[in-house]
């Protein structure tokens, strides 16, 4: 049944719901309104059912034409933005981001939610290499460190120190 939906039917669909008429929308999509008609009514006979009410001066959208619209501009956008990755990807875009932050990163959380409030926010943020360092813990060791091996109770997010 939707073996032969074509992404130029959807398009059409799409461009017809969106320019309010056929002949409006051939001529956004550069053809003849007979080439707009003809890819709708096969988009109707390949689905089953009736996308436009005819009746009018206008096509006006059938309550399984709206349904289908969704659907149409969905399927149409989800091809764009593949497309449009391929392309970056082909051009040498990575494909990853990493993020990183350092464990000596200031912690503002108190701040939140007071962003007319300019106060200050003291943090010491040598007092975890102090507790490493004082606690004897070599930070040459060869075996990945943990957060927890230097005093910190948030748990174990491994550290590779080389």
């Amino acid at each position: 049944m939707l073996d032969g939906v074509s992404l130029d039917q959807l398009r059409t669909f799409i461009a017809a719901v969106d320019e309010g008429s056929f002949s409006a929308a051939a001529r956004k999509l550069n053809r003849v309104q007979s080439a707009v008609s003809g890819w709708v009514s096969g988009l109707e006979n390949q689905f089953g059912v009736v996308l436009f009410d005819r009746s009018g001066r206008f096509p006006k959208l059938t309550p399984e034409g709206v349904l289908l619209l969704a659907d149409a501009r969905s399927i149409v956008s989800g091809v764009d933005t593949m497309k449009a990755r391929a392309k970056l990807m082909a051009s040498g875009l990575e494909t990853e981001l990493s993020v990183v932050i350092d464990v000596f990163f200031p912690d503002c959380s108190r701040q939140r939610g007071r962003e007319g409030v300019r106060e200050p926010v003291s943090v010491d943020t040598a007092a975890p290499l102090r507790r490493g360092l004082g606690s004897g813990i070599s930070t040459r060791s060869r075996r990945p460190m943990q957060l927890g091996d230097i005093g910190d109770d948030s748990g174990a997010i491994p550290v590779t120190d080389q």
